[in-house]
């Protein structure tokens, strides 16, 4: 009686910490309607600096609700005009955060979009383009309870996939082929549209189950018998930031990518790096360096390897896998005031060229953002730490 009491106050403890799976955003504004600030239950926000939607996938990886996604779309669109192009910035978050209101992540989302309208609007003044932003919320938070949120990693990863493999993708298609039709239709007189995706922990590998496919179609698309043309890539760029999946995904298109331009022809072609996929992972991310590998190990051990490489492969995490990794990206020495930030590992199919000409555009493009924040009481946006003020140096694996 003793033993079935406790297991009945360790099951009550254990499902009174539960996330509940349920929609955040369901209280829709009309189209040209009025934005009540402070509305928790609201898919659409708006200030002076940005519009912000939020679209929500369930567990299974269907939308939540069409209408939802529809109406963050429509709000979108009227955000468009001849006189200014769009930034759009696509955020996937990751374990352990969700769609609520007052989301870590979501916060820190809002804190980002402000900075970059800000740097927009003093880098273009009335050139500038108009700061929209997509939170993708999931499940990603099953338990409150610290100590059982660490048993949720296999089932959260899991759930990411999913994501990715489901609604994820029509939600980017859609809203790179919005982008895609409104830089056809800009004015000339103001900086062109452009589409970021930023992926992070699981939801990176939620973006990359989305992408994966579409990033292969492409290659496959770049080259015919006889010409080998730009490959389109996805939007202008697509950010993982400490991704939670294993590098053995990723093998499959980097293969693929060598067998279709030739492994030699990596280190000098144009397509190759323009596929615009930019993987990073901090040194000091204990999540994706220490305890992916312990909880890829249970899942690992069930399942056939041709050989130790590709067991590797699928223990460890993508940015610490080091056949992968081409870059090291560094604060450059005179940043003092970023000593204490975290320094980056590079990981993306890139030429390792001797100009860095490519790699420079890339990292300029990313610069606009990300940001890291630095050890201490500093303000993550006083110290904001850019790539295009440190330094890629590339590793000769």
């Amino acid at each position: 009686m003793k033993h079935f009491t406790l297991i009945t106050c360790l099951l009550a403890l254990l499902f009174s910490g539960c996330v509940r799976h349920v929609r955040y955003r369901s209280d829709y504004p009309a189209r040209h309607g009025t934005i009540t600030h402070g509305n928790f239950a609201s898919p659409i926000e708006q200030t002076t600096n940005y519009l912000l939607g939020v679209i929500e996938i369930d567990d299974q990886g269907w939308l939540w609700d069409r209408k939802q996604m529809e109406r963050v779309m429509e709000w979108i669109e009227d955000e468009k005009d001849v006189q200014h192009g769009l930034q759009l910035f696509v955020f996937v978050h990751g374990w352990q955060h969700n769609a609520h209101y007052e989301d870590e992540n979501l916060k820190m989302f809002r804190n980002m979009l402000t900075a970059l309208d800000e740097v927009e609007r003093k880098k273009a003044g009335e050139r500038r383009r108009k700061t929209v932003g997509v939170y993708v919320g999931w499940r990603g938070a099953t338990q409150f309870i610290p100590g059982v949120q660490t048993v949720t990693f296999w089932n959260r990863k899991r759930t990411a996939h999913e994501v990715g493999r489901g609604a994820l993708s029509e939600v980017l298609l859609r809203i790179e082929k919005f982008v895609n039709e409104t830089k056809r239709q800009e004015n000339t007189n103001h900086f062109p549209s452009r589409l970021v995706v930023i992926g992070h922990s699981f939801g990176g590998a939620a973006t990359y189950s989305a992408l994966a496919p579409i990033f292969l179609d492409r290659v496959l698309q770049s080259r015919t018998e006889d010409t080998q043309r730009e490959a389109k890539g996805f939007g202008d760029l697509v950010m993982l930031i400490n991704p939670a999946f294993e590098a053995a995904r990723y093998g499959v298109l980097r293969d693929a990518a060598r067998a279709e331009w030739g492994t030699n022809n990596l280190s000098n072609s144009r397509p190759a790096s323009h596929l615009n996929l930019l993987i990073l992972t901090s040194r000091g991310d204990a999540a994706t360096g220490t305890a992916f590998p312990i909880g890829r190990a249970a899942s690992a051990l069930f399942q056939a390897h041709k050989d130790s490489t590709q067991h590797r492969a699928n223990l460890k995490a993508i940015g610490y896998y080091k056949p992968f990794i081409t870059h090291d990206l560094e604060a450059r020495p005179k940043q003092t005031s970023l000593s204490n930030s975290v320094p980056a590992q590079l990981s993306f199919e890139k030429k390792k060229k001797t100009d860095g000409t490519n790699v420079t555009q890339i990292a300029q493009e990313a610069g606009n953002v990300l940001r890291t924040t630095p050890k201490g009481n500093t303000k993550a946006r006083e110290t904001p730490l850019r790539l295009s003020r440190s330094e890629l140096k590339g590793r000769a694996n």
